[in-house]
């Protein structure tokens, strides 16, 4: 919700970031992560309809409208393509 600090497209962001920011500067949502949606699209390993020529882009950016912003939103890109609405997510196991 933007009562925690979520940011969900131009029109309606209210922490005043226009472009990504750190996710530590977001509340944690029920399970404990920051800034997972609205921060930057994610590349996933997932290979576009057309086969693997393309690779899927998950989620929403900071730009996109909050339909997008939804995990389960996904969008096919040719591999290569930079945007500086798109990213990857690292994650550390111990």
């Amino acid at each position: 919700s933007m009562s925690n600090g979520a940011s969900f497209g131009l029109s309606s962001c209210s922490d005043n970031n226009t472009h990504t920011a750190s996710a530590t500067l977001k509340q944690p949502n029920q399970i404990g992560l920051q800034g997972m949606a609205g921060n930057a699209a994610e590349w996933v390993e997932d290979c576009g309809a057309n086969g693997c020529e393309t690779r899927l882009v998950a989620g929403g950016s900071w730009a996109s409208s909050i339909d997008q912003t939804r995990p389960d939103w996904s969008r096919p890109y040719r591999l290569g393509t930079r945007h500086n609405t798109i990213g990857f997510r690292l994650v550390r196991e111990d």
